[in-house]
């Protein structure tokens, strides 16, 4: 699998809702820019506790720009208090360099970055079922 040159992000996502493991070879050196995988902590519980995919859904609305978001807030709350986002599910990225390999749980959301460089970014994806 590579991230494209000038590609776009993925959207969010999971490769199984199964205990399952996800094995990500990198390929070459992974910078920022050149679009890794992202993850959201912990987020394998969404397929297990319905308070944490509501905590997830609110994560992903705040993602999104301005102009979007109004239409699905509650137009009828008076409060501004974003205190309850402060232990909102943690972003990550791990940069690997050449050779590494990356295992996580196959039910754990995750994206692919977007590429911003002229050069693409493989890696070899396997999963254990």
């Amino acid at each position: 699998m590579e991230s494209a040159p000038f590609s776009t992000k993925q959207v969010w996502h999971s490769d199984s809702s199964h205990e399952s493991l996800t094995f990500v070879f990198a390929l070459s050196d992974q910078t920022l820019s050149c679009g890794p995988t992202q993850f959201v902590a912990n987020s394998q519980q969404l397929f297990s506790s319905p308070s944490f995919f509501f905590q997830f859904i609110k994560t992903a609305i705040f993602q999104l720009p301005m102009s979007n978001r109004k239409s699905l807030l509650d137009e009828k709350s008076t409060t501004n208090d974003c205190s309850s986002f402060n232990n909102l599910p943690q972003l990550q990225a791990p940069l690997l360099q050449r050779g590494e390999v990356m295992i996580f749980d196959s039910r754990l959301i995750h994206r692919g970055l977007g590429n911003e460089t002229n050069t693409c970014r493989p890696i070899l994806v396997s999963f254990q079922l």
